[in-house]
């Protein structure tokens, strides 16, 4: 079976014992904060793949490292180690921090402009979407698109949710046009 969707589930095991505990948030927090250690020191992540330290030594860094995690937290990320996949567990924390976020109906998105929107402007639309899509968070994130003449877009979950930009008015005028 593929390593990523054997990750996958163990990160859903994870999350149906944070359910069932009620530690969903507090998970989230610790494994961002792993995901950030194993994404940005590569030396630390070879030294959890490395044969030269046995097991007990690899597991003994862990529980010393992430002495104040919670032990469901260590215990994964010790199976990652053993079945040589600590790869793989930064991939999957994504999967984690998906399915929080359906639970909490937070959703992520972009804004596609011409130019930087300011942070109250943003602020405004992720307050309007917020409502109209049903969610308790909304986070948008503003990316420059040069090849947009003006107006923006927005795309929530690979769905682009408005288009305001001049290449869609431009598009639809000549539909209207044609038909």
């Amino acid at each position: 079976m593929n390593k990523k969707i054997i990750s996958n589930k163990y990160f859903n095991a994870l999350f149906n014992i944070s359910i069932k505990n009620n530690t969903t948030e507090k998970y989230k927090i610790e494994i961002e904060n792993v995901k950030n250690i194993l994404e940005h020191n590569k030396t630390f992540s070879e030294l959890l793949e490395n044969n030269f330290l046995t097991l007990e030594e690899r597991f003994k860094i862990v529980d010393d490292v992430f002495c104040h995690f919670s032990d469901n937290i260590k215990n994964l990320l010790k199976i990652f180690i053993k079945k040589r996949m600590v790869d793989n567990f930064v991939y999957a924390t994504n999967y984690f921090i998906y399915l929080f976020n359906c639970q909490n109906l937070i959703t992520n998105g972009c804004i596609f402009s011409k130019f930087p929107l300011q942070k109250k402007q943003i602020n405004i639309l992720e307050k309007i979407l917020k409502n109209n899509l049903n969610l308790n968070c909304l986070n948008l994130e503003n990316k420059i698109d040069n090849a947009l003449i003006g107006g923006f877009k927005i795309i929530i979950n690979n769905r682009i949710i408005y288009d305001y930009s001049i290449a869609n008015e431009i598009f639809l005028l000549k539909q209207k046009l044609i038909s």
